[in-house]
C-alpha cells in the first residue's frame, strides 16, 4: 500500500473527530450532544480504517486493530457515562499496554519486532540493532503515555463542561500522536542503514 494512503489512514479518523469537535461544539442532536455525534463518527471511521487496511494489505493490521478495539470501548463507555476521561485515557492505556509487552518480550531475550518483521526484510539485520529499535520504541510509548496523561490532568482543570472538554483534548492529542509517529520513524531509520550496507554487499557479490 501507497505510505501516504496508509498514513492518511491511520491519521485520517482522528482528524476527521478534531474537526467535528469543533464545528458541532455546542450544538445538540438526537443523538446527544455534538460531541457524542463526533465520538461516534470518530469509531466507525476507526473502525472502517481498518477493515480498509486488512483489504489493501490482506493482512491483520495489529496495531490500527488495537487502537480501533480501544477506542469503541472507551468511546461506548464515555458515550453511557458522560465521562471525556474513558477516551481521553485510551492512548495512554494503549501505549503503556505496548511498552509494557514489548518491553516484556526484551526482558526474557526475545524481540517483537523481529519476530513479526526479519522475515519481511530484504537483508540481514544484526541482533544489537533489531534491540536497539525495540528499547527505542518501548521509551517512546512511555514518553506518549506520561504526554496524554498531563494533557488529560490539563484539560481536566479547565474550567469548562464535561460535553466541551474533547474539543481542546482532540486539538492538543493530535501533536502528541504526531510526534508519536515522527519518534517511530526515527528510531527505525538505523534498520534502513543496515538494509542499504547489506544491498550493496549482495550487490558487489
Amino acid at each position: 500500500m501507497n505510505p501516504m494512503l496508509k498514513n492518511a489512514l491511520e491519521l485520517g479518523p482522528i482528524l476527521i473527530w478534531v474537526v467535528l469537535n469543533w464545528l458541532l461544539k455546542g450544538v445538540d442532536t438526537n443523538l446527544g450532544s455534538g460531541q457524542t455525534l463526533a465520538l461516534i463518527i470518530f469509531i466507525g471511521l476507526s473502525v472502517v480504517s481498518v477493515a480498509w487496511l486488512w483489504l489493501a494489505e490482506r493482512k491483520t493490521p495489529w496495531l490500527p486493530l488495537v487502537s480501533a478495539i480501544l477506542i469503541t470501548f472507551f468511546g461506548v463507555l464515555t458515550i453511557v457515562t458522560g465521562d471525556p476521561n474513558f477516551i481521553m485515557a485510551k492512548p495512554t492505556i494503549m501505549w503503556l499496554g505496548l511498552a509494557g509487552v514489548f518491553g516484556g518480550f526484551l526482558i526474557v531475550g526475545r524481540n517483537l519486532f523481529q519476530l513479526l518483521l526479519a522475515e519481511r526484510m530484504p537483508g540481514e539485520i544484526p541482533d544489537a540493532a533489531w534491540n536497539g529499535m525495540a528499547w527505542r520504541y518501548v521509551g517512546i510509548f512511555v514518553i506518549g503515555a506520561i504526554a496524554n496523561e498531563g494533557l488529560r490532568f490539563y484539560i481536566n482543570g479547565m474550567d469548562i463542561p464535561a460535553d466541551e472538554m474533547l474539543d481542546p483534548y482532540g486539538r492538543l492529542k493530535l501533536f502528541i500522536v504526531v510526534g508519536v509517529m515522527v519518534l517511530s520513524v526515527i528510531s527505525a531509520l538505523p534498520l534502513g542503514r543496515y538494509l542499504a550496507e547489506s544491498q550493496d554487499e549482495q550487490d558487489k557479490a
